[in-house]
């Protein structure tokens, strides 16, 4: 979808109105903890505001992850708000514009495809969890703890310090 932007500076409204649904499954491939990702509805406007563009409105889908402790599938639905400025270098406007804060056109068309796509990115969670005490798997037999106990001894003791452990179950059984 690309939205022609000296098209839009005729309308009268300077408005055009959005609601477009994309595929960006190819997003799964860069992400460990993406499982799935469904088609991305986006329902928003374009609209002309004082010689700069204004892309607004809301990006909605679901992504199925993955929990980063216990490798448990987890559907997290999604609405991200999208608000990008953007200008056009053939028409800018005269005031000085911070650089950080909008998005710089070299043609006046704006695909929005790849901006919003970016948003998405950035919703992903870095480290997502099926619940905040989950108890992860099992280094030992690989079960998943939030099931139940595996009973697996995992308490690890440091070599550096394994001969203390010998001197004092020695001492324990003298005692005895």
């Amino acid at each position: 979808m690309k939205i022609d932007l000296t098209q839009l500076r005729r309308l009268p409204e300077k408005k055009i109105e959005l609601n477009e649904t994309f595929d960006f499954t190819h997003i799964i491939e860069g992400y460990v903890q993406l499982e799935r990702l469904s088609p991305v509805q986006f329902i928003g406007k374009v609209e002309l505001l004082a010689g700069l563009f204004l892309l607004e409105g809301k990006l909605k889908g679901t992504m199925t992850l993955l929990c980063s402790r216990c490798l448990t599938e987890i559907e997290h639905p999604f609405s991200i708000p999208v608000r990008i400025l953007f200008a056009s270098r053939n028409n800018a406007p005269d005031a000085e514009l911070p650089e950080d804060e909008i998005e710089w056109l070299d043609v006046d068309t704006l695909e929005p495809r790849p901006f919003l796509e970016e948003e998405i990115k950035l919703a992903i969670p870095y480290t997502p969890l099926c619940k905040e005490a989950c108890e992860g798997i099992c280094p030992e037999c690989g079960k998943n703890r939030n099931e139940g106990a595996c009973g697996c001894n995992t308490e690890k003791i440091d070599p550096r310090w394994e001969k203390l452990t010998t001197l004092f179950a020695q001492k324990q059984d003298k005692n005895e």
